[in-house]
């Protein structure tokens, strides 16, 4: 009985022994409870999402650097992740610390090979997300709270060669000399651009814009350099364009900063004048447009001649249909009618002193319509 009493003791000895080392429990698995998943992709931690971007093969994409910041915010007040691209997939934690009070990020994102070449202009990036939109420059996408955005990472296709001209006409008083002209990627970082100079004869000059540097919706932006003999006048200078032209262009700005859209073979035409003397050019339209109906139509707002020195505003109106006579209106009181004449354009001069803080404004009447225009000229000295 002893032997038989030392035998069970030994084997209830060894069946526990190996009990313990047969199991483990859920907290030698967990690792604190964020594991990694099939695919290397981290679990995602509280206040923290991920970007998980994916290549094709043949792009050799090795390695991969997110600088991500506050949705249209400065890029220096973000923060910057790197990743290495593990079986054709990169992924990096963004913390919810850096976007805006609307919840969105946005990213400039660089990719490189082995070698140490950077293809990120050569990738197309797209997303399942609608959230998501940009190019590798630029690209923005909300904050998901322990969330995965997917982007697929391929290889842009070769974009067809097109060019426009951006030209400039200079007020002689400013003895401008030439201009160097920084463009690039609207609202992405002016250091992925390219600068074109150009000499300035009888106060003309023009540079050719590549649209290799336009963004995805079709933007550019520039900081455009002017000068005179021996310094940097850009300072001291104000831009302007024509009101056909900047509804083509969508053009706004000054040299530290301006913007513009794209159009193939298209013409710009910016006019540069001091800013102490923001007076346009001769000839300049401010409206242009066929009016019709029983309503006073707004020509001209109380403010818009504010930077008007001198020179004479011109309305005209050229009949299209209908029989009544248009009334010219300057702050509510009838001026002149434009006669219902299909052989004659007839038209009202008003001196810009007389009509600036004013509304000008026309009435139709009726089914009348009329193309109306109205145009600046500069006092002659």
């Amino acid at each position: 009985m002893k032997k038989f009493g030392k035998l069970l003791s030994a084997v209830l000895g060894i069946a526990l022994v190996l009990s313990f080392a047969g199991c483990s429990s859920d907290d030698d698995n967990n690792s604190g409870g964020f594991s990694a998943p099939s695919g290397g992709v981290p679990q995602v931690a509280e206040g923290t999402m991920n970007l998980s971007l994916s290549f094709a093969e043949a792009m050799n994409a090795k390695t991969v650097e997110v600088l991500y910041y506050p949705g249209d915010g400065d890029a220096a007040n973000g923060e910057t992740k790197t990743a290495t691209v593990t079986n054709n997939v990169a992924t990096v934690t963004l913390s919810k610390n850096y976007k805006n009070s609307h919840d969105w990020f946005n990213a400039k994102i660089t990719v490189k090979t082995a070698d140490d070449t950077n293809i990120s202009n050569n990738i197309k990036l797209t997303s399942s997300n609608t959230d998501f939109g940009g190019d590798c420059d630029k690209a923005w996408f909300k904050y998901e709270e322990k969330g995965t955005l997917a982007v697929t990472c391929s290889a842009k296709p070769a974009a067809t060669a097109e060019t426009m001209t951006l030209a400039f006409t200079f007020a002689e008083a400013l003895n401008a000399k030439s201009i160097e002209v920084l463009y690039y990627k609207g609202d992405c970082d002016s250091s992925t651009g390219k600068t074109e100079t150009a000499e300035i004869a009888n106060n003309k000059a023009s540079v050719t814009l590549s649209n290799a540097y336009v963004n995805t919706s079709g933007w550019f932006n520039a900081k455009i350099t002017v000068k005179d003999a021996s310094a940097d006048i850009s300072e001291n200078v104000k831009l302007s364009v024509s009101t056909e032209d900047a509804t083509a262009y969508q053009f706004g700005g000054d040299c530290a900063k301006s913007w513009f859209t794209f159009t193939k073979d298209g013409t710009l035409t910016v006019n540069v004048v001091k800013k102490e003397d923001s007076t346009p050019a001769s000839g300049t339209t401010l409206f242009s447009e066929n009016v019709t109906g029983d309503a006073v139509k707004e020509l001209l707002s109380a403010t818009a001649l504010d930077s008007y020195t001198n020179g004479t505003i011109t309305v005209s109106g050229v009949w299209v249909s209908g029989n009544a006579a248009p009334g010219i209106f300057v702050d509510g009181e009838w001026k002149i009618g434009l006669w219902n004449d299909s052989a004659n354009a007839h038209t009202q001069s008003f001196s810009v002193a007389d009509l600036k803080g004013k509304t000008l404004g026309i009435n139709m009447y009726g089914d009348t319509t009329y193309t109306i225009t109205v145009t600046y000229t500069p006092a002659t000295e």
